[in-house]
């Protein structure tokens, strides 16, 4: 697709290595490392209140390298008046600066100094975000509520809800609990709910049969599956982020092959042994789903890994790894580094681990870069919720 510029006039990638996506670009904006930017992060907090940390740059980008946050304050500010007065900041670290604004100063003289000094804040004064369905509602928060009777006999109750002026729906607010209105769950009622009225009437919506009470679904393609089609998963390993950290020469060296899993008792009634040579072909899925035909849809040949740690009827090839392109390490390719303007030795050295040591290259004896099956497997949206179904495709292989 991005070789047909029918589709796809121009495409411009920023990314801090040179990944597929920049090879097929028109243009490439070198992005900065997380250790050569700005910015702020909030994750799970295991304390149960709110919190937000600063990222600050350790080092400076190497080369024409700009945070990809700053290219967009750039070009905010040449996009018209209209657009630009969204964009009033000299760059990225003063939108920093500007988003710190409400955090108190404490030992510093503003909350972006606070920011830079000691790297997170921790807003005390809020309750630990525990029982949050317990926590009584206060009388600004029910304010112009009104309560309705909801359920019978034992279960019987007050729900409070305010009424949207815009749109007139109900919207609930809390539900009284032994004589005190808490702020519940959010669901309809307020209360724990078992059945989903949103999957029901999304269900309906798309022309899948779901009243929205929890049960199991089967499959379509995976119902009286024949007896030489298995299905084909993907995983990810522990030392590696979906498929972006292949170029990481630490993590790469850990992990830089992801043969074919597949039980030893399937592997023996197909004559495979570890090391074989297979080819895995896919078939495009059933039921309520896009191109839902169940025909050929392509193949491609990965090493066998013989297990007990699998389903006889399942094969699983990691993703993360079989790049072509994104570097040596990537590629598993310890040739010389090129020459040119975007290897300026001045800029960054040769590394010799990579010339001398990338000991996985196949044309060293190695294992090679690995395999990626993604090219294989069909788009397959969970009809409902939209997400696609990485574990049912169905496939089946034949040693090659």
């Amino acid at each position: 697709m991005l070789l047909d510029e029918e589709l796809i006039p121009f495409h411009a990638c920023s990314d801090i290595v040179y990944s597929e996506m920049a090879h097929h670009a028109d243009l490439i904006l070198p992005d900065a490392a997380y250790t050569e930017r700005w910015g702020l992060d909030t994750r799970n907090n295991y304390e149960l209140r709110p919190y937000i940390t600063l990222r600050q740059p350790l080092v400076t980008p190497p080369g024409e390298c700009v945070s990809f946050a700053d290219v967009l304050i750039q070009l905010g500010k040449r996009l018209g008046p209209e657009v630009a007065r969204y964009f009033d900041f000299k760059d990225h670290q003063a939108y920093v600066a500007h988003q710190c604004k409400n955090i108190p100063p404490g030992d510093a003289a503003s909350g972006f100094d606070y920011m830079k000094k000691h790297g997170v804040w921790t807003d005390l004064s809020q309750p630990q975000t525990y029982r949050l369905f317990a926590r009584p509602l206060t009388p600004e928060q029910l304010r112009d509520a009104v309560p309705t009777s909801v359920g019978t006999g034992e279960k019987a109750g007050e729900l409070f809800y305010r009424v949207d002026p815009g749109t007139g729906r109900r919207e609930p607010v809390g539900v009284k609990v032994d004589g005190v209105v808490c702020r519940g769950f959010k669901t309809p009622s307020r209360k724990f709910e078992i059945h989903s009225p949103t999957i029901a009437e999304q269900s309906r919506k798309v022309g899948v049969e779901d009243d929205g009470w929890p049960r199991y679904i089967p499959v379509p393609s995976h119902e009286n599956l024949p007896e030489d089609r298995f299905i084909l998963t993907t995983f990810k390993w522990n030392v590696h982020t979906q498929g972006r950290t292949a170029p990481q020469k630490y993590l790469t060296e850990i992990v830089h092959h992801n043969p074919m899993w597949i039980h030893s008792r399937t592997a023996k009634k197909l004559g495979i042994e570890t090391g074989d040579w297979v080819e895995v072909t896919t078939y495009r899925p059933k039921g309520n789903t896009v191109h839902a035909t169940g025909e050929k849809l392509g193949s491609t040949r990965v090493q066998a890994f013989v297990t007990e740690g699998i389903h006889p009827r399942v094969l699983a090839v990691s993703n993360s790894l079989g790049w072509e392109r994104g570097g040596r390490a990537a590629s598993a390719d310890r040739a010389p580094r090129p020459t040119g303007p975007g290897y300026d030795p001045a800029v960054l050295p040769e590394d010799p681990d990579l010339s001398q040591n990338l000991w996985w290259d196949a044309q060293e004896r190695g294992s090679g870069a690995g395999f990626n099956v993604n090219g294989i497997l069909p788009i397959q949206p969970a009809p409902v919720t939209g997400m696609q179904a990485w574990f049912d495709t169905v496939c089946s292989i034949r040693k090659v």
